[in-house]
């Protein structure tokens, strides 16, 4: 019988392989880099781990947490709140130092207590129930929950902006409150080894005459698949886990959603911007 073929060697296709594993299903999974893991990876520079892709995880998320090992990545936790420079002052928000959050003059006390409110009602609300609530944009349930603009502009947009890559707040409110329950949940950290961390405990659960680096596929339909070197490989299913513009390389009918990017600086300073971190 002809195997499952995988598409992609990022976190999808890493998910989808384990999967299959678990299972008992053949399968192959075609990466067409030589290395897995997708956007995320990790480079040393200068004695400094530099991560690419995304520079923290949520160890909040559910799926995420039925697939990963948390103790065996030693996540290393950020502490709870945020600093924001305004002003050429740096000011702290966060539960833990509730009298300098509340003399701040970043944003008002009315919308202070409005977080507060809000943090209560996320925990309270499952992940399945922000699935079925009235969707809008960010920035309009942030309005009709009556945020200042001083909120909006000086904490929601860079913060915001900074995970989802719109500072515009255009993204759908549903995932605004789920980045939000993440947050207040468990907070952010990273692997102590980076976040090329992650994939990497991926592939060691897979068997490895099932992977293959160095694969770039051509074409693809749901019975074969064909490589850029002209190879033909029959598949029982094919599982397409690569971004739009590449799944509308392979299937010319489908439209390429519209990619956000964005370009990250690293700098090493010789003293903590702040005290304490």
């Amino acid at each position: 019988m002809n195997p499952v073929l995988i598409v992609g060697g990022g976190l999808a296709g890493l998910t989808a392989a384990r999967e299959l594993e678990m299972a008992g299903i053949d399968y192959r999974l075609l990466e067409a880099t030589g290395r897995f893991g997708g956007k995320l990876t990790s480079d040393s520079v200068e004695g400094f781990r530099i991560d690419r892709g995304f520079q923290v995880y949520f160890s909040g998320y559910p799926n995420a947490a039925k697939v990963l090992d948390h103790e065996s990545l030693k996540l290393r936790k950020f502490p709870a709140g945020a600093r924001v420079f305004f002003n050429g002052i740096w000011h702290r928000i966060d539960r833990a130092h509730p009298f300098e959050t509340l003399r701040s003059p970043l944003f008002g006390l009315g919308d202070k207590l409005r977080t507060v409110r809000w943090q209560a009602e996320a925990a309270r609300t499952s992940v399945a129930e922000l699935r079925r609530i009235p969707d809008e944009t960010g920035e309009q349930f942030l309005r009709r929950r009556g945020f200042s603009a001083a909120y909006i502009d000086r904490f929601a947009r860079p913060f915001y902006g900074g995970i989802t890559l719109d500072r515009g707040l255009n993204i759908s409110s549903r995932q605004m409150n789920f980045i939000f329950k993440m947050l207040s949940a468990k907070g952010a950290s990273v692997p102590a080894a980076g976040m090329q961390a992650i994939p990497q405990q991926l592939v060691h659960d897979l068997k490895p005459y099932r992977l293959r680096t160095f694969a770039p596929v051509a074409r693809a339909n749901g019975r074969e698949v064909i490589l850029k070197s002209g190879e033909v490989l029959a598949a029982a299913a094919v599982i397409l886990a690569i971004p739009s513009p590449a799944l509308a390389q392979l299937i010319p009918s489908l439209t390429p959603s519209a990619m956000l990017a964005s370009t990250t600086y690293w700098f090493a300073a010789p003293t903590a911007p702040f005290a304490g971190g």
